[in-house]
């Protein structure tokens, strides 16, 4: 019914610019994969964030004029090189060769040097409005949201997934019942592997932890959930050592064979 997507997970804030609007998604980054909430306003009824979007529309604005000023420019806004010249050609009141050039390529320069002061307006303006809305709007745990048709809880840096829509105690009834039952059965493997003849250093709770989330609680041989064991992948008398490249789950059966085998 649930699953743990993932043991580590990044979650942030994105904001942008939709239209006329800021609006503010959160993002969730588990591994490969990325999920983001629907976007919604950015609440402009805080000091914060309504002077850095007022801040923004003031640089905007100034864009605007910077193209009002120029008396060809009015009436067309931002154009590209080819449209500018074009436009230049076509008008007679200009004079050939040089000055028209140096027309052409003046305002060329201001609509890029105006086109840049906007954009980085715009990154400062975006970043100032993510760090602001972690004291606006701060994520609660357990983060529950939906993204690409399944439910998800993000809880103590571990990214959940559902197929069912679940309450809050309910997400957090069914991720303690998970984490107990992967408890217990850390804690009986590590019973069962550290046998009184057996001297080899055992193999650490950390290690025993990864390993069994990264095989997902299962033999890697059969798939079998039942009789799980940690079995060294190059013998330690080999030269094998206790970390989790050389550490499988193996069920008892399969570990069996291969002991078998090997001998």
């Amino acid at each position: 019914m649930i699953h743990r997507v993932a043991d580590t997970s990044q979650i942030s804030y994105h904001c942008e610019l939709l239209g006329k609007e800021f609006v503010y998604s959160i993002t969730i980054v588990a591994g490969s994969k990325v999920l983001s909430t629907l976007q919604k306003p950015i609440p402009q009824d805080v000091d914060g964030i309504r002077d850095l979007v007022q801040g923004y529309w003031v640089v905007v604005q100034g864009y605007r004029e910077g193209y009002r000023a120029d008396p060809v420019a009015a009436a067309h806004g931002p154009m590209t090189e080819r449209e500018v010249r074009r436009m230049y050609w076509n008008r007679r009141h200009y004079e050939e060769g040089a000055a028209r050039q140096k027309a052409v390529e003046e305002l060329i320069r201001q609509q890029s040097v105006l086109s840049n002061k906007c954009f980085a307006a715009l990154q400062a303006a975006t970043k100032a409005i993510e760090k602001q809305m972690e004291f606006v709007v701060p994520i609660k745990t357990p983060f529950i949201f939906d993204c690409e048709g399944r439910h998800y809880s993000h809880h103590e840096n571990c990214l959940w997934s559902s197929t069912r829509r679940l309450t809050v105690e309910q997400w957090l009834g069914l991720i303690s019942q998970v984490v107990n039952r992967e408890s217990a059965k850390l804690a009986s493997l590590s019973g069962r592997n550290a046998a009184p003849l057996d001297r080899r250093t055992a193999i650490s709770t950390s290690v025993r932890t990864e390993v069994w989330r990264r095989d997902e609680g299962r033999c890697v041989r059969c798939g079998s959930r039942d009789r799980l064991e940690f079995d060294h992948i190059i013998p330690v008398a080999l030269g094998g050592s206790n970390t989790s490249r050389n550490i499988e789950l193996l069920c008892e059966t399969c570990n069996r064979l291969k002991s078998a085998s090997i001998g």
